[in-house]
């Protein structure tokens, strides 16, 4: 075959010559899923071979020009085709995106590094060209590969030249089927461009762009595929979920809310709108849309399941929420993470059976889930047993050693068992997590360390850097606000009290934050009240009423503070801290002198080294009659606690009140010169004026 390709001879003038027979074993074949690029700007093979010989084109991904004109080898011999027959192709592009999937002429590479000359015929630049593409939509090109290619091409070849697919469409679902979505989606966009009113065929182009993960794209595929049907249901979960994860849910939710309009009988639609409020922060809505869909006939399981964790994790509603998970279970007995939910929620909301019935529930379908026993755990934490509570605990971290709940609530846990280097070392692997929640977990538990120790400065850092990281627990901001409160910042605790009110309005560590600023706003009828209402619950954890009987007691609420002490030695009488404070309690009010005396001396004999307990029972000796045989024991205390001014205070009363005043004397003097500001001053002055 001639074909007639024009350049200068020698003597300056323009005369045509024979294309030859192309020798096969030489020349090297690529794939050619990217060669498509050049279709819409070149219309055939000709053109191509012309804008290649005769022009600087680009590298398609840098946009350099190059030197890709087609040059002579000096070390072949020439011949009137070696111009044509070899090339220099060389481009420094790194910006491929997979190198092996890289095959335009112009950006050929191996491991990031340029081929060096590549032998081509002409039989190689048409088919560079787009012949296999060509096929489809320019036929000319087509038969004329066919007639410069003979049937001994190789095996590549024979792929490209098989019978030409004229539909873009049936190629692209072709391509798709062999897994070959470059080119797919190059058909696809010739489809769409044929038919752009087509839904169906966006939706599949759609598809074929996630798989790319050409997310932009795709996106903008599913939005114009919902605008031609509003009513399909997938597209507008797919649009729905691709908008939410690329930060643009704004863009979906008119597709959310035409199908919620279109489709009321679809529950599905609900929901969707529903999660694209919670992403535009639209909570009002969001709250409207979940109350209508918890009255849908056609809630199934999995979506019940969505919405009642849709409502704990944005609206914080845990009624709402509990109305989902019951669905959830009613239409699915077996859902564990439902009966799990059910449980959490009825123990935060005081229901100890419910909660309790919902565990074994969970327990039933598999005992040894994590979030099983990290729920038993909270469990034993609520029943008081505190080393129970740990070990189940560290058996959900083992079990998942990834879920950073189980790590922040084992650290906290911790922390109440004043193991505080533990508990930093679990904070510290929290926030070393590259992950904003993650991260929030470690600064939460660090900044209850930090308010444990009294460091109010570097606890306030570290409750808003977790406030920063996730502004969604109540925590952080209840942990803000008894740090600022021990400042002194009264306006600046109110401030972050009352964000943790709007998370979480009826938790009772929020509560008790409220009712200690009330105290510390010199209001304590109020502060009282507020302890009252939080008292007045059931299945209180022990904690919990530790703080109210502290609080009530630190500020001359004597009787309360007895009540609740009370409370928590009746529950274990093996407590300590709860057995001081009755005995306290006890000894302000002057009521049963005889058991405070008693419960003061068991103390001091469980725990001999103990400063508090032993000065304690002194003063309970101090207060009997006679006061003679108080003496030895209380000479004991005082012996053994010779550094402490209050020991030899009791002592010296002790002496006065038998009237061995000399005694008396030297006890109340070494009380003055170790402590010459002691809080007993004034009566000790009364007792050396009185000694004669």
């Amino acid at each position: 075959m001639n074909l007639h390709l024009f350049r200068k001879n020698r003597r300056g003038g323009q005369k045509p010559y024979t294309w030859p027979k192309p020798l096969w074993k030489k020349v090297l074949f690529f794939p050619l899923d990217a060669c498509y690029f050049h279709v819409d700007l070149l219309r055939n093979a000709w053109e191509f071979l012309r804008w290649t010989c005769f022009t600087r084109p680009k590298c398609f991904y840098c946009n350099t020009k190059f030197n890709a004109g087609l040059k002579v080898k000096r070390n072949v011999p020439a011949s009137r085709y070696t111009n044509l027959w070899l090339a220099r192709l060389l481009c420094p592009c790194t910006k491929a995106p997979d190198p092996a999937q890289c095959a335009t002429p112009f950006c050929l590479q191996e491991k990031r590094k340029p081929l060096r000359v590549i032998p081509m015929t002409m039989a190689t630049l048409l088919l560079w060209a787009g012949v296999s593409f060509a096929a489809a939509s320019y036929p000319p090109a087509r038969r004329l590969a066919r007639m410069i290619l003979p049937g001994q091409a190789t095996q590549q070849l024979k792929r490209l030249m098989r019978p030409a697919i004229h539909n873009p469409l049936e190629r692209a679902r072709n391509m798709v089927f062999k897994k070959n979505y470059m080119e797919a989606r190059i058909a696809y966009m010739n489809a769409v461009r044929e038919d752009p009113s087509n839904s169906v065929v966006r939706a599949e182009f759609a598809d074929t762009l996630l798989e790319l993960r050409l997310w932009a794209q795709a996106l903008n595929q599913l939005q114009a595929t919902t605008l031609l049907n509003p009513t399909n249901e997938l597209a507008v979960t797919k649009f729905v979920s691709l908008a939410m994860l690329t930060r643009h849910a704004e863009r979906a939710l008119p597709a959310a809310e035409n199908l919620a309009t279109a489709r009321p009988d679809l529950a599905k639609a609900k929901l969707l709108l529903a999660s694209s409020y919670s992403a535009t922060e639209q909570l009002p809505k969001m709250r409207e849309t979940l109350h209508s869909l918890n009255a849908h006939p056609g809630l199934t399981a999995e979506e019940a399941l969505q919405a009642g964790n849709m409502a704990v994790n944005t609206l914080h509603d845990h009624d709402l929420a509990r109305h989902f998970y019951a669905r959830t279970v009613t239409l699915e007995k077996a859902n564990l993470h439902a009966h799990i939910q059910l449980a959490k929620i009825d123990r935060l909301a005081g229901r100890r059976k419910a909660a309790q019935t919902a565990l074994k529930q969970a327990a039933a379908i598999d005992q040894g889930h994590y979030e099983v026993l990290a729920e038993q755990a909270e469990h034993h934490l609520l029943e008081g047993t505190l080393n129970l509570a740990l070990s189940t605990m560290k058996q959900a971290y083992h079990r998942n050693p990834n879920w950073a709940y189980a790590k922040a609530r084992l650290a906290e846990m911790l922390i109440l068992a004043r193991r505080f280097d533990e508990a930093k070392r679990l904070a510290d692997e929290l926030t070393e997590k590259p992950m904003p929640r993650n991260e929030a977990m470690g600064h939460t538990v660090l900044a209850q360390i930090y308010l444990k120790k009294h460091l109010y400065p570097t606890a306030i850092r570290e409750a808003e850097a977790a406030i920063q990281l996730d502004g969604n627990y109540y925590r952080q901001f209840s942990i803000l606000a008894e740090a600022r409160l021990a400042q002194g910042e009264h306006d600046a605790s109110r401030a972050a009290l009352d964000q943790a009110l709007v998370l979480e309005p009826d938790h009772i560590e929020v509560r008790v934050v409220e009712a200690q600023l009330a105290y510390a706003q010199k209001d304590p009828a109020k502060g009282l009240a507020r302890l009252n209402v939080i008292a007045a619950e059931t299945n209180l954890p022990p904690a919990i009423v530790m703080k109210l009987a502290s609080l009530a007691y630190a500020h001359r609420q004597y009787e309360p503070a007895r009540e609740w002490f009370g409370r928590l030695h009746r529950a274990d009488p093996g407590e300590a801290i709860a057995t001081h404070g009755l005995v306290q309690a006890n000894r302000m009010l002057g009521l049963d002198p005889a058991r405070t005396r008693d419960l003061a001396e068991g103390l001091s004999q469980r725990f001999p080294e103990s400063v508090d307990f032993a000065l304690s029972f002194a003063k309970s000796l101090v207060e009997e009659e006679p006061i003679t045989a108080a003496l030895p024991k209380i000479e004991q205390i005082a012996a053994h606690f010779a550094f402490n001014p209050a020991a030899h205070f009791y002592l010296g009363k002790a002496y006065f009140l038998a009237e061995r005043f000399p005694e008396a004397r030297k006890e109340l003097e070494e009380t003055l010169e170790i402590a010459p500001r002691f809080s007993e001053f004034t009566e000790i002055k009364a007792m050396l004026e009185r000694i004669p």
